[in-house]
């Protein structure tokens, strides 16, 4: 390939069934680039002239074009092979500029390949390709099953030449291989570029390789073999480590990409393994005997290392030293000999470290891609691990196939397994006894499952117990240790994190800096950089392998409760610093060990420890609700409160937050009481900062059933000044926000904007860009709520910037719902309905259902003004539905107003008079309050719906809904119950 760029031609339809493919290319193309310069772009524009006539003469269809480079498809071979010869012809004929040569490859094979969206899959494409790529330029090459197709209707001046049985880079069976003889053309050829040509002496070709053949196909790494033969390239660094852990597929990548590079070593590509070699002494003399170098041979008293670096003073070869880990001193020193007393020589080495030599270029081997936590089943099988496991599942059980009922367990069989190709292999072979459904639920203990590897595989690779085993038993014992009790971690650990939870053991941050760097080393612990600072993890397959063994050896209580002890002390560290111009920094960190605080809330309920539990929750209040973690918040409270230890009162008053958080998005059902509850014990131990916020609470409350807002204006005031005398800026800055919008609610529109101001400048000059983001979007509602769309538009639109900078979705999300609502107000219902369905997504996800339920409602108003009212009632009742669940009677009076109105613009009229009725009574029995915005919807639709109180042909059904209680309304306008 040239590196132009690749044609996208349209795919109208592909051929499927038997068909035949050809693949060619130039020979050389990159020289030609060189040579020619600017004038090669007309050698390819001829080049593809030539080739498009004689596909489109012979009903080729072009599959894929990149740069001097076609994958074409025909629905017969003889077409298939007539079009090749024309080309062939047609090429050798030809004029090119400045009298080049220009020499095509090309490969035909015939198979039965799947169709897929923009191509075809299957193993007949990769043997096709493989064919062509050993050949030659001005050569033409057939598989056996072409070939038979076309014996006896070759064109004329055209012959079959039996060119033998050749091995193919990663496909597992050997090819019989035929040459077009074409007359007038070239007959005669190099040796074919196959494996097997280059490593067999019975062909006249002096061996250049010892790699082993391929038995099963090489799937993926694609990404991988690149940046290997990259960094080769650099001779910067003339020995290449791949590490990484156990399984991760070192050996299997350093010997395809060896196998890659055969043809850039005159003197061939060497192949050393160590696996099975046990005393360091030997390390020479093996690597010396795969070249076939004895120490015998040299003068008496020379070391065999020196015989073999002499040896290979003068060559040019690439050596892979395979498996060093367990000979890692020995492996080194031959490697340093090597590389200073040969200039010529190139190494990769494969270890679970590296070698710690000069001249050492490290490459860390990844996992293979797996499917993403949020995507779906569609294009699995383009994914490395997915399509490693069909591949090797198909091994054993030949009609084994991706179905949809089982792509999910598949899916997650590749995610648990961390993209581990041992792993996934030998999860694969166990399809011929369990479904994939019953492999994915055994993970859970992948250690008893994942065994059964070939019999002649290395014995660590036969089961992926042994493969930690042996990886574990070159650790010394403090490294076995803290490997161990590293395991307590979920989600990723500091070095200040293990310091602390060890460091009563280790005695210095030296010793722990020192073991994690060794781990780190052996790849057994990743490290990643975040926000400048490293941060360490396990492979979740690692991670259960050092819980087992730590779970052994009896220690298991003791580091989960030095763990939990170590993540309470962060999150009460962090609890008012969130209140802070350091806040981002600490959302950023909690956020960072969120699994770790989840992991120690587990174990602290899990063992009954009350106090402990109260502490993280309480402390984790406000990062739950500036994250927008509501629903968990209120989960893990649930927890606590329905243990059989009651928390210490003090510590029970901690958990106002995560109560208070409830109150604040507008579920109100149990939660007043617990704030209230908090708020006594506070006033008992004479906590002021504790009464400030549980006042602050219950005035945010009162906005939301819009009762007692004298009462509510009264709490915050209070609260205002508790902060002030307190000196907490943040927390008067937090409850004058608050007052403003109480005020508001009461009808004085200028006090309120003036304090949410206040409220908003407050939080500038302290840097809180979060709390400046929900300030613009509380102000942006209060002049929204009063007509003044365009200010509100800008408050909204500066509050949605400020959210996406402190990453805030709760308040990214209300700021969409605002530039949604002000839409639909100014009648741009296409970005209406752009932002609400943003905004609903988000709230969806965080579990704030109470503006969930308003953005139902807005995206019913469109789906009625487009005429959709059937789409407009479905819409409505889930906004009506999620404030039931709420108990928001001023939205449940609202939402059975607009329901009654559907109903009559969709003909329902006995539906509708009965849904006024419905309406009018709850609003008497609840009594609610409608904002000023919502009073004059409500008004509005009433007006409209007036006749249906007064006609006697529908004041029946009109009485028959002033007789249903709240909870039957409800569930008349939801569908819930029968008509009567």
């Amino acid at each position: 390939m040239d590196g132009e760029d690749k044609t996208e031609n349209p795919l109208p339809v592909l051929p499927g069934g038997t068909v035949t493919f050809i693949f060619t290319d130039i020979e050389g193309s990159t020289e030609l680039l060189k040579q020619l310069g600017n004038v090669y772009a007309i050698v390819l524009a001829d080049q593809r002239r030539i080739l498009r006539e004689n596909f489109s003469r012979w009903n080729g269809q072009e599959v894929d074009t990149q740069g001097d480079s076609f994958f074409v498809s025909f629905p017969r071979a003889t077409e298939a092979v007539a079009a090749a010869v024309e080309i062939q012809r047609e090429i050798a004929q030809h004029t090119w500029p400045e009298d080049v040569e220009v020499r095509l490859r090309i490969g035909l094979h015939t198979g039965e390949p799947l169709v897929a969206e923009g191509g075809y899959v299957g193993f007949d494409v990769h043997r096709a390709a493989r064919i062509g790529n050993v050949g030659h330029g001005g050569q033409v090459l057939l598989s056996e099953t072409t070939a038979a197709l076309v014996i006896d209707d070759l064109p004329e001046g055209v012959s079959l030449l039996d060119m033998g049985k050749h091995m193919l880079k990663d496909l597992r069976r050997a090819e019989r291989i035929r040459q077009l003889v074409i007359v007038g053309l070239p007959a005669e050829f190099p040796p074919l570029k196959s494996l097997e040509a280059l490593g067999s002496a019975a062909t006249g070709v002096q061996p250049k390789h010892n790699l082993p053949l391929e038995l099963t196909p090489f799937i993926g790494r694609d990404d991988e073999l690149v940046h290997i033969g990259e960094l080769l390239q650099d001779t910067s660094y003339r020995l290449l480590t791949l590490v990484g852990v156990g399984g991760i597929g070192k050996t299997r990548l350093a010997l395809h990409a060896a196998a890659e590079l055969v043809d850039g070593y005159p003197d061939g590509v060497w192949l050393v393994e160590f696996a099975k070699l046990r005393d360091p002494e030997l390390v020479s003399q093996h690597a010396a005997s795969v070249l076939g170098v004895s120490a015998q041979e040299a003068k008496e008293g020379r070391d065999v290392g020196d015989v073999l670096a002499a040896y290979l003073s003068d060559k040019k070869l690439l050596m892979v030293l395979d498996n060093c880990e367990h000979l890692i001193e020995a492996s080194a020193e031959l490697a340093e000999n090597l590389l200073r007393e040969c200039p010529e020589v190139q190494l990769i080495a494969t270890s679970r470290e590296n070698l710690g030599i000069p001249g050492e270029k490290s490459y860390s081997v990844p996992t293979m891609e797996v499917p993403p936590e949020n995507g779906g089943s569609r294009d699995l099988e383009n994914i490395e691990s997915v399509r490693l496991f069909i591949d090797r599942a198909m091994a054993v059980v030949p009609d084994f196939r991706v179905t949809s009922g089982n792509s999910a367990p598949i899916v997650n069989i590749c995610r648990h397994l961390d993209g581990i190709p041992l792993a996934i292999e030998l999860a694969a072979a166990r399809v011929k006894i369990l479904a994939p459904e019953q492999i994915a639920d055994r993970l859970r203990d992948r250690f008893k499952i994942l065994t059964g590897g070939p019999r002649t595989a290395l014995p660590r690779h036969q089961t992926l117990q042994a493969t930690m085993e042996w990886s574990y038993s070159l650790l010394t014992e403090p490294e076995k240790s803290l490997l161990m009790q590293l395991s307590v971690f979920s989600g990723g650990w500091t070095l200040e994190g293990a310091e602390g939870l060890v460091q009563d053991d280790l005695g210095g941050t030296s010793d722990v800096l020192d073991l994690l760097s060794k781990l780190v080393d052996k790849s057994l612990v990743t490290v990643k950089r975040k926000h400048g600072l490293a941060r360490y993890g396990m492979l979740e397959t690692v991670r259960q392998f050092a819980t087992d063994k730590l779970s052994a050896s009896g220690d298991t209580d003791d580091f989960n409760q030095r763990h939990a002890n170590l993540f309470i002390k962060l999150a009460e560290e962090a609890d008012p610093r969130l209140r802070s111009s350091d806040q981002l920094v600490w959302l950023e960190r909690l956020g960072d060990e969120h699994e770790n605080l989840r992991a120690a809330l587990r174990w602290v309920i899990e063992h009954n420890q009350a106090d402990e539990a109260a502490r993280l929750v309480g402390a984790l209040g406000w990062f739950w609700f500036l994250r927008g973690f509501w629903e968990e918040a209120w989960n893990w409270l649930t927890k606590i409160l329905n243990m059989a230890d009651v928390p210490k009162p003090h510590l029970r008053a901690k958990l106002f937050r995560a109560g208070g958080l409830e109150l604040i998005r507008g579920n109100l059902v149990g939660r007043v009481e617990l704030v209230e509850e908090a708020l006594e014990i506070y006033k008992d131990v004479g906590d002021e900062e504790g009464v400030a916020w549980c006042l602050n609470l219950l005035g945010q409350a009162t906005t939301f059933h819009r009762e007692d807002l004298d009462k509510g204006v009264e709490v915050l005031n209070e609260s205002v000044e508790l902060f002030h005398k307190l000196g907490d800026e943040w927390g008067v800055a937090w409850s004058t926000r608050y007052l403003g919008q109480i005020i508001d609610i009461q009808g004085d529109m200028n006090q309120a904007v003036q304090l949410q101001k206040k409220a908003l400048e407050q939080f500038e000059e302290m840097g809180d860009i979060l709390n400046s983001a929900h300030s613009l979007y509380l102000l942006g509602v209060t002049l929204r709520d009063h007509g003044d769309f365009d200010e509100a538009r800008q408050l909204f639109q500066e509050s949605l910037s400020k959210s996406i900078i402190v990453e805030d979705n709760f308040v990214a999300a209300h700021a969409l719902h605002g530039m949604g609502a002000v839409a639909l107000e100014t009648g741009d219902y296409r970005d209406a309905h752009e932002h609400l369905r943003n905004a609903l997504e988000i709230m969806q996800r965080i579990g704030d259902e109470n503006c969930a339920s308003a953005v139902f409602a807005n995206l019913s108003k469109i789906a009625k003004h487009s005429g959709d009212f059937e789409d407009a009632t479905q819409l409505q009742r889930q906004s009506l539905q999620g404030f039931r669940g709420l108990n928001r009677a001023d939205q449940i009076v609202l939402g059975l107003a607009r329901l009654a109105a559907l109903e009559e613009k969709m003909g329902s009229e006995i539906r509708a008079a009965r849904l006024l009725g419905a309406t009018d009574a709850f609003l008497k029995i609840s009594q609610a309050v409608l904002a000023q915005v919502h009073l004059e919807e409500y008004e509005d639709l009433m007006a409209a719906l007036q006749k249906y109180k007064e006609d006697e042909v529908f004041s029946k059904s009109y009485k028959e809904g002033l007789n249903l209680s709240s909870d039957e309304a409800i569930a008349y306008a939801l569908e819930e119950v029968d008509e009567h």
